[in-house]
């Protein structure tokens, strides 16, 4: 039964600045990330995503979540507030030489996505998010 007979104020909220700080560093990292993405790729993923381009959207979401998921985790595991920046900064620099990789073995990655093969879009989002869980596994000791 819901009773208000046991609760605290103070001690309700005594997790507030640290949720704040650690939930607003996320999504200062997450927006930082998809700037360095978009500069980093050759082509431009915002301006493809505004033309309705569907490949260009699920291969940037896919690096989105890609980057987000050892996020999760790093917030989890980390020890404190600057190690949590560090393991996002490994989880940003996993993304983008993945990037790289797959365009060694696509080398017309670049222009399939352009091209809106939906088919490329959905393979660069999938190693995305694999290499996304496998980075935030390898987190847990």
């Amino acid at each position: 039964m819901f009773s208000l007979e046991n609760f605290n104020f103070a001690q309700s909220i005594a997790g507030l600045l640290p949720f704040l700080a650690y939930f607003g560093t996320s999504l200062g990292m997450v927006m930082v990330f998809a700037v360095i993405y978009t500069f980093v790729t050759p082509h431009d993923e915002i301006g493809e995503i505004k033309k309705n381009n569907v490949s260009a959207a699920i291969s940037f979401v896919g690096a989105m979540l890609g980057f987000t998921l050892p996020l999760m985790t790093a917030m989890n595991v980390s020890t404190n507030f600057y190690d949590f920046l560090v393991w996002g900064a490994v989880a940003a620099i996993a993304q983008i030489i993945l990037f790289f990789s797959i365009r060694i073995v696509f080398p017309r990655m670049i222009c399939r996505i352009k091209d809106g093969e939906v088919a490329m879009g959905i393979l660069v989002a999938g190693v995305s998010i694999l290499v996304g869980l496998a980075n935030s596994t390898s987190m847990i000791p």
